[in-house]
This record gives structure tokens, sequence and C-alpha cells, in this order.
């Protein structure tokens, strides 16, 4: 008897539909921008699910949101916000649309960047409304920052340093981005690049001698960080850098790690 009670109700707890996501906005669910999935989440029928993350200023994001067993599912619609407040947020539109950007992933699924300005930080909510009235749907929901990450660039030295980045477009679309160099060395300058365009697989030479590109003109004897955001998905910039110096009686050339850090 005691046995088939309990088979009864291991029956009704498999019935009831997991949940994860919260249908509030007050209380969204928290993700992490490091690549991470919220995976099977249940976005009951005719219910919205909200997911919030915490962006920082003059950074890139992509973010990702699929069915896990419908890959045609046409039920989902994804609504983005940031600033005000909850229980309806500010509607966010500026991000690109790119589930046509290698890697491709399906119409169905919603992937897209989203670039923020130098004072864009703060929280952004995702919202996943299930447009049926009789199924739910599993969805899998993540965030991955997208900003490449260089920890030095010089123009130290007599003769000066150069330092030299080199860009590549891994996919076949056209993706925005902007460099900026940041001095932490002999001043606390700010050089940028900006909106700049990269042709579908076009790859582009940049350098603190190149007195067109950055805005200011580079300053000579500084040294600092730079930080390269795009409206690309994740890998969608392939990038080098290097510290060289000709001038020397032995030519020196350097190396220095780049690329995105906090993608999984």
């Amino acid at each position: 008897m005691k046995i088939r009670f309990f088979t009864i109700i291991l029956l009704v707890l498999a019935a009831i539909p997991v949940y994860a996501g919260s249908i509030s906005c007050s209380t969204a669910t928290s993700l992490v921008p490091d690549g991470r999935l919220l995976d099977f989440d249940s976005v009951q029928a005719n219910t919205g699910n909200w997911y919030q993350f915490t962006a920082i200023a003059g950074r890139s994001y992509s973010v990702e949101v699929r069915d896990d067993l419908d890959p045609d599912n046409s039920d989902l619609t994804v609504t983005y916000y940031t600033t005000g407040s909850c229980p309806l947020p500010n509607s966010y539109t500026s991000f690109t649309d790119t589930h046509t950007y290698e890697p491709v992933v399906p119409a169905s699924t919603k992937r897209v960047s989203i670039v923020t300005s130098s004072a864009g930080g703060g929280t952004y909510w995702i919202k996943v409304q299930n447009g049926s009235t009789t199924t739910s749907h599993y969805v899998s929901v993540g965030v991955t920052e997208t900003t490449i990450y260089s920890p030095a660039w010089t123009t130290q030295g007599s003769p000066a340093y150069t330092t030299q980045w080199i860009l590549l477009n891994t996919t076949s679309q056209s993706i925005t981005y902007t460099i900026t160099l940041t001095a932490t060395f002999n001043g606390s300058q700010t050089y940028s690049y900006a909106n700049a365009t990269l042709g579908p697989l076009t790859n582009k030479i940049l350098n603190t001698s190149d007195t067109s590109t950055f805005s200011p003109v580079v300053n000579l004897n500084q040294g600092g960080y730079s930080i390269v955001i795009h409206n690309g998905p994740p890998g969608a910039v392939q990038p080098y850098e290097v510290e060289y110096n000709f001038g020397f009686s032995s030519p020196s050339l350097i190396p220095i790690p780049i690329g995105p850090m906090r993608g999984k």
C-alpha cells in the first residue's frame, strides 16, 4: 500500500512543470555574462519569463535565447529592456541581430549583440514571451561578454616603441567596432578609433604611430591598456597585438596577449 501511495505521489510531481525563470520583472532571474547557460527553463503557455544581467559601460555582449527541444518553434518572442524600473523598464532596440553571423543559428534562435555606451552600464532585462495558449517550452538563455582586452600598449623609448593591432572579422557580415586606449603611465588620457567597420573576412591594422587613426593623436612616452568592443557574436573578431621597435641596434618585437576574457 505504501509503495503504491509513493508511486502516485511521484507521478503527480513529475507532471508539474519545473520553473527557473521568474514571471516578474522585479524578481527576474540573474544571469552571469560569461557564457554560462541557464538551460531547460520552462516558459509556460501564454506566459513571459524575465531574466536580467548587469552590464558595464563601454563593453559589448552577446545574448542568446533558444528553444531546447523545438528548433523551429515560432511561439517565443524576446524583448530587451534597459534603464527605468520594474514592472516595465524602457524598451531597448539598439541591438544587432546576429543570428546569421557565423556560427549561424536557426532563425527561431534569438541572438543579438548589445554594445553599451560610455554611460550605458547597469541592468539589462530579457523577457521571453510564450505566445502559445496550450504548449509550454523549455529554453536556454545565456549572455557572453564579447569585449576584447589587452593588458598593455606603449609608445615609450627613444626611439619610441610602436604598438600595432590586427583585427580580423571572421564572419561573412560587416561588424562595427571601437578600440580604446587608456593611458596609465605618464598621463591618464584615452584615445579611440570609434564606430569603425570591418567588412566580411577583412582585417584592419592599427598603429599608435599612425596620426590619422586614433583621436586624439597618441602621445609619446605613454603606456596603458586597450579594449575592443564590437557588435558581432562571440569569436567574430580575431585579434593580434605586438609592440615593436626597429630603431634599436637589436630590433625588439614583443607579442602582447589579447582576447576575450570572460567567455566560457
